[in-house]
């Protein structure tokens, strides 16, 4: 009895491959072979054909010249291929009704997807969101959505368009240095960047989940934690924000001078001095809780590029800098920094092929198809 070798579609070569469209050449004999093993990374700048490249390989297009074979065939059906691209399309119907189309489309007989479906929802991250509208999801849990829909078919080879996800807190989104960065960042490299502006918390809780590449936060002990359970990689000090307290040129609290906002804070206290707080529980920031409830007459400012913040208060967490200039009046106790830090998201293996990359195309283990 002989028994017969399982089809594969790897490896995956071009053979001085071109393509173009009309009288623009997007790739010009590009020579690659794609094998079982690592991932498989793509990084160019904008028009690189990266996309197209990625295209060639998932067989949605022929080349203008060369050749791509696919284990050693050329004509090769795409079942053992999928495809992630950076903005994929949601279903009008559940996360679950989603994945339950590509497992039929698959051949995945019926009274088995219920449960398929179920399965992957919790492989890519999304139990307990089998049943939310798919076009409800947010922008990375619809990205891990669309990866569900991809493994449905247990492909060999998964490719990925994907752009790099940003999860910063609003002040630094407001600061306006994303809108100065990050096109130049674009343009040195090709890669989009999309920025999630959210509070320092939330931001965690989304890295944790993975749906974010890197994360611009500003809670050191909890970033600290983070990257100590294994959530990220690195963390990086970048930049710091001076906080003021302002008052009347009386100084009624005596605070003219301080250098630590915390002892100022317990100036105002003790003198019973008029004061505002606005009293929330924003990371890096403790509220107030020794002021209790005083009427408004003291305010505090922050400064730098964000906008004017009415009444803030806080105990700080940092260790306190040398006194800022004060803004507005000579009766100032200056706060500690407010430091942000840029943490790398660290990459589960089914993600890690595109975590700094737009294009990527790997080879998956059968013990994760199976």
């Amino acid at each position: 009895m002989s028994s017969r070798a399982p089809v594969t579609d790897l490896p995956i070569v071009l053979e001085d491959v071109s393509f173009s469209a009309g009288d623009v050449t997007i790739l010009e004999r590009v020579s690659l072979a794609l094998t079982a093993g690592s991932p498989t990374v793509l990084i160019g700048p904008n028009g690189a054909g990266k996309t197209t490249l990625l295209r060639l390989v998932m067989g949605l297009i022929a080349p203008t010249r060369g050749r791509v074979t696919w284990g050693g065939r050329e004509q090769a059906a795409s079942t053992h291929r999928a495809i992630v691209f950076q903005r994929p399309t949601m279903l009008r119907r559940s996360a679950a009704g989603n994945i339950r189309y590509a497992l039929a489309a698959a051949g995945v007989p019926r009274a088995r997807r219920a449960a398929s479906a179920l399965e992957l929802c919790a492989l890519v991250g999304l139990a307990g969101l089998e049943r939310r509208p798919a076009r409800k999801l947010s922008g990375g849990e619809q990205q891990r959505l669309a990866l569900a829909r991809a493994l449905a078919k247990e492909p060999q080879i998964l490719l990925q368009d994907k752009s790099i996800v940003v999860a910063s807190t609003t002040s630094t989104q407001d600061s306006g240095l994303f809108g100065h960065i990050l096109p130049l960042f674009k343009a040195k490299t090709g890669i989009d960047v999309k920025v999630v502006a959210q509070g320092t918390g939330q931001a965690l809780d989304t890295g944790r989940r993975g749906d974010a590449d890197v994360l611009f936060v500003h809670a050191k002990a909890q970033e600290e934690k983070f990257v100590a359970d294994g959530f990220g990689v690195k963390r990086y000090p970048v930049m710091y924000n001076d906080f003021v307290l302002i008052g009347p040129k009386s100084d009624p609290a005596g605070i003219k001078g301080m250098t630590d906002v915390a002892e100022a804070l317990k100036a105002i206290k003790s003198k019973g001095a008029p004061f505002i707080s606005r009293g929330d529980v924003r990371a890096p920031i403790l509220p107030n809780s020794t002021s209790g409830r005083p009427p408004a007459s003291t305010s505090a400012r922050r400064k730098g590029p964000g906008t004017r913040r009415s009444a803030k208060a806080w105990a700080r967490r940092s260790t306190p800098c040398p006194p800022p200039t004060p803004m507005c009046s000579p009766t100032a106790a200056p706060g500690s920094r407010s430091r942000t830090a840029a943490i790398s998201i660290s990459s589960s293996p089914a993600t890690s092929a595109s975590s700094t990359s737009t294009a990527s195309c790997w080879s998956i283990p059968k013990s994760i198809r199976t």
